[in-house]
């Protein structure tokens, strides 16, 4: 692990976890960064020490997905680019720990399906039994409310930036939007036809934006209007598959950003869409070799992805251009 800093060029430190990383999360004031390995073990780095807030599962765990809530807590959800498939039967885990110490705050909420915890993590929604998810308070595990019931298994959650409203995609495709404030639909209800890969609001949550995947692994890019009953869906034909989704506003826009992994080990890169006119790519970038990751910075001017080979590399995300390489990683 390597960390840079965005104002002085140059390293900054360099930490080695023993073990292939899966997930980084840096405190809002960057005074504490927690890494989880591929096994879902946890350390912790903080005024230059190193700490084991976990230690590794079994080898065969699925990687987990890691970021702060409104204080210092840390949430632990299962990595969206892990194994997990909706044919499987495999739980999954969810939970919440104290940043410092690592001791959990509440219970662990496990599911075979979707699972996500609102932006400070206060509340959870996840699949229970089939066709169903509920909401529950993170904290205690007690049950809020139950969502409608969808006519297969619920395999994607979504939070809106403020939490105020959620999505949930079963295995048929069949997407809902609801009010968290009293689990009642919100707007109409869009089916895809086909299992939903990635699904995310936009800022302002006024649309939702889904990835779709059929059958023969070809991919479809949905703009989905949440609260409004008139205004279609828009579906965009991809080429390749999507493996990330990220919806952001950058100069009065909304920029979409597609992780697109080559099939086997072919080259991959990222392509970058104006979300305002469909359709519209603003730029296609390529870390090299099969693009793993990606981040895009909290002003949207830089856009960082890794890639098999080369290790990583940032861009300028109005011009597609690079800006920087990273090098030095062993793979």
């Amino acid at each position: 692990l390597r960390l840079l800093s965005d104002r002085i060029p140059g390293l900054l430190h360099v930490f080695r976890a023993g073990r292939a990383i899966a997930s980084i999360a840096v405190s809002p004031g960057g005074h504490q960064t927690v890494v989880a390995d591929e096994e879902g073990g946890l350390t912790s780095w903080q005024d230059g020490r190193m700490r084991r807030l976990s230690p590794p599962g079994k080898a065969e765990a699925e990687p987990v997905l890691l970021r702060y809530g409104s204080g210092r807590e840390l949430i632990v959800t299962p990595h969206p680019l892990g194994s997990w498939s909706p044919e499987s039967m495999q739980r999954r885990v969810g939970r919440i720990l104290d940043a410092d110490t690592g001791a959990p705050l509440g219970p662990d909420f496990a599911t075979d399906g979707a699972l996500a915890f609102d932006n400070d993590g206060r509340v959870v929604v996840l699949a229970t039994h089939e066709g169903n998810a509920e909401v529950r308070d993170a904290r205690t595990g007690r049950t809020l409310l139950s969502l409608g019931r969808h006519p297969s298994k619920v395999i994607r959650v979504a939070f809106s930036p403020s939490s105020r409203l959620v999505a949930t995609a079963d295995k048929g495709g069949l997407v809902h939007v609801w009010r968290l404030a009293d689990g009642m639909p919100a707007g109409a209800s869009l089916n895809t036809g086909h299992s939903v890969v990635a699904m995310e609001f936009s800022p302002d949550e006024q649309r939702l934006v889904l990835v779709s995947e059929d059958r023969l692994n070809r991919s479809s890019l949905w703009f989905h209007g949440v609260e409004s009953k008139r205004a279609a869906p828009v579906a965009l034909g991809l080429p390749g598959r999507v493996g990330a989704l990220d919806v952001r506003p950058h100069a009065g826009r909304r920029m979409v950003m597609l992780h697109k992994p080559g099939p086997g080990g072919a080259s991959g890169g990222l392509s970058i869409r104006d979300g305002s006119t469909p359709g519209s790519v603003l730029a296609e970038l390529s870390p090299g070799g099969r693009c793993r990751c990606f981040a895009v910075g909290p002003e949207c001017r830089w856009i960082a992805a890794g890639g098999d080979g080369v290790g990583a590399g940032v861009w300028d995300m109005a011009t597609g251009q690079p800006v920087t390489a990273m090098l030095g990683h062993a793979g």
